[in-house]
């Protein structure tokens, strides 16, 4: 099976996306937590800075639902703000 796309990340980092088998079925999935990561490291390199800021900014803006911080389907002010508070914080 692959994992073709996350659809959310709920605040614990559990991710729910799309899973498609071999034979194209698909399932909607939840999967655990991801160790050692940081999901407002935005772009992976392990540092929490004003690189990652820009790249939420852009998906928030365009409403990607890799924006939905909060993980209720929504890409909204609440999910900024919980991008912003976890940003501040660091990791």
């Amino acid at each position: 099976m692959t994992l073709a796309g996350a659809q959310a990340f709920s605040n614990t980092g559990d991710i729910n996306g799309l899973v498609t088998s071999i034979d194209g079925t698909a399932t909607i999935v939840a999967l655990g937590d991801v160790p050692d990561q940081c999901r407002v490291d935005m772009n992976g390199d392990g540092i929490v800075n004003t690189q990652d800021f820009l790249v939420y900014l852009g998906l928030w803006s365009a409403g990607d639902l890799q924006a939905d911080f909060n993980g209720d389907g929504q890409v909204n002010t609440q999910d900024f703000l919980t991008f912003l508070n976890e940003w501040t914080a660091g990791c």
